[in-house]
């Protein structure tokens, strides 16, 4: 069964445009991200950002992908993706940790 996803600059054009007058600003940063889609994590995985990060580490041509509890303690990554959630100092919470 194929899921059908509703993110992308098709179902969110005016957040896309948006984006892209951010990204033609500043060029130079905009070259190290990218936008990601959510719904497999939040809709299929039924992953909590919330309460779990996710950690990401390569295996050859592969990156693998696991999330654990936010706070057990047991990895300690470089932080590579973000959430805007509007609390804390910056407004922006690490859901994604990245090891060499």
């Amino acid at each position: 069964m194929t899921e059908e996803f509703t993110c992308g600059p098709e179902t969110d054009s005016e957040f896309f445009y948006e984006l892209r007058a951010v990204f033609d600003k500043y060029p130079d940063a905009a070259q190290k991200y990218s936008i990601h889609c959510r719904e497999l994590e939040h809709d299929i995985m039924r992953i909590d950002l919330a309460k779990q990060v996710g950690v990401a580490r390569v295996e050859g041509n592969q990156i693998t992908t696991v999330f654990r509890d936010g706070d057990d303690g047991a990895v300690h990554g470089h932080c590579c993706e973000w959430e805007y959630t509007g609390t804390g100092p910056t407004g922006w919470i690490c859901v994604m940790q990245c090891l060499k």
